[in-house]
């Protein structure tokens, strides 16, 4: 081993103070990696030592767990999370926190900011020990790691040709009181983009079953996770999200999109051979999905036009969300109700992207009813078991709030917006269809809408404005 403890855990140790690990813990974990009893104890003395780092956390309550009053506890215990006691027994739960005086289109408004620190889901987040790496890159991949980018960014160390130092970055930005923080956005974004060159020369093949290697290349994301959270715990960077954001609506928050990065989906593990735990497809599935929804509560996109990159896609891939929520259902087994969940993500992503983008800025991130708004999800026949825990009253209304909120946003831009973002052509074909174009699935909505019973004054509305998009289409028909 060339690693130390401090290049898995956090430099100085403080994870382990503030995550509460008991002194036995400590020197076991010590001694599993080849030091003695004595060596063990003096760092578990260490550890206690460490002046400053709060303590609010247990091994194995989930960092960042959402749940209310989070945000009213000082920024330094937000990652202590709300506990497991905070996660819901049942997805339905989740509606009495969305729609806390009725279901009204007022309580998932684009013009709203759902707060997603305080909101508590139906899926407990990893816990601490599923943010540490199971092998240090530096050990995994050697000097190929040293010697990249990813290790030279963060402090400096290794031969790559860059003079970027996170860490004094950040430190600098504390010295001078934050001012200047939102200079180093570009550097956090190399580091971000040095984590997918690292990871994208390496993807597995598909049909790999070599645990071992999608372990070590899973591992790599986790490093830059954790180290993240060092960064931003150590320098106090949490409770500066608008400084590096003056326009975000949230208060406290990360920069970049580091969790979304790390799953198991965009690191092109393979299904059945990810390493993580017993290496089933439901451990894919549940990573993958649990770390977009780290991402959506540290780092949203802060309904900012400067925050979102890579033609959209970040720091949330929101189709993908969607379909890692249809296949929380599936590969459980269960066919677990997930229709809260999906109507707490339309919400949000709905909101992010009220940011003042039109969608005839497409792949910049801006309003779009495909990617962002895609309501027609709420009649999808892939989540057709999202909504039998619930009457069909509550399912009418519900999806006539989020329809009324939609169209409210849609009406703000010409039949032009679209053709300018090739959302839609005006002599476009149109089937109706589920998962095809803007269109087909706008065509694909309607007549299931009003098969639940949606306000047919409603229906007309969405019914007006598809007509002027697409002119060719008949609105009686529809």
């Amino acid at each position: 081993m060339r690693a130390h403890c401090m290049d898995c855990h956090a430099q100085d140790g403080r994870d382990l103070k503030y995550f509460n690990y008991s002194n036995r813990a400590i020197i076991e974990a010590a001694r599993s990696h080849g030091l003695s009893q004595e060596e063990g104890e003096k760092i578990a003395s260490y550890i206690r030592s460490l002046k400053g780092v709060p303590t609010p956390e247990r091994p194995w309550n989930p960092p960042y767990q959402p749940g209310p009053g989070l945000d009213s506890k000082p920024v330094s215990e937000w990652a202590a999370g709300a506990g497991v006691d905070a996660v819901l027994e049942r997805d339905k739960d989740l509606y009495a926190f969305l729609f806390p005086s009725g279901i009204t289109p007022e309580a998932v408004a684009t013009t709203g900011s759902l707060n997603v620190r305080e909101t508590p889901i139906p899926i407990q987040l990893p816990d601490w020990n599923h943010w540490l790496p199971t092998h240090h890159p530096v050990d995994a991949w050697g000097d190929d790691f040293y010697n990249h980018a990813l290790n030279k960014l963060y402090n400096g160390e290794g031969s790559a040709p860059k003079t970027v130092n996170l860490r004094a970055d950040f430190l600098a930005a504390r010295t001078d009181g934050y001012t200047t923080l939102s200079r180093y956005r570009h550097d956090v974004g190399e580091w971000q983009l040095a984590l997918y060159h690292f990871v994208s020369a390496r993807y597995p093949d598909p049909a790999s079953t070599d645990t071992v290697y999608s372990r070590k290349l899973y591992a790599v994301g986790q490093w830059q996770l954790t180290k993240m959270w060092e960064l931003m715990q150590e320098f106090e960077l949490e409770g500066h999200a608008r400084d590096m954001y003056p326009a975000s609506r949230e208060t406290r928050g990360w920069f970049d999109h580091i969790a979304f990065d790390i799953s198991p989906n965009i690191m092109h593990l393979p299904r059945t051979s990810t390493g993580i735990n017993n290496s089933t497809r439901l451990m894919h599935t549940y990573f993958s999905m649990a770390w977009y929804q780290v991402q959506l509560i540290l780092f949203s996109g802060n309904h900012t036009q400067d925050s979102v990159s890579r033609n959209g896609q970040r720091p949330l891939d929101w189709p993908y969300v969607h379909g890692f929520l249809k296949d929380m259902t599936v590969d459980t087994g269960t066919q677990a109700p997930t229709g809260a969940w999906l109507v707490y993500w339309l919400t949000k992503a709905m909101q992010v992207h009220d940011n003042g983008l039109g969608p005839e800025t497409r792949g910049s991130g801006g309003w779009n009813t495909k990617n962002v708004g895609n309501v027609t999800l709420l009649v999808n026949p892939a989540f057709r078991w999202g909504w039998t825990d619930i009457s069909s009253t509550e399912r009418r209304q519900i999806l006539e709030a989020l329809l009324t909120t939609w169209m409210d946003k849609n009406l703000q831009y010409t039949p032009q917006h679209w053709y300018d973002g090739r959302w839609a052509r005006p002599d476009e074909p149109l089937m109706a269809l589920p998962d095809g174009s803007m269109g087909e699935q706008i065509k694909y909505l309607i007549p299931k809408a009003r098969e639940l019973g949606v306000d047919p004054l409603l229906l007309q509305r969405i019914i007006t404005w598809a007509q002027g998009i697409w002119p060719q289409e008949n609105g009686e028909a529809l």
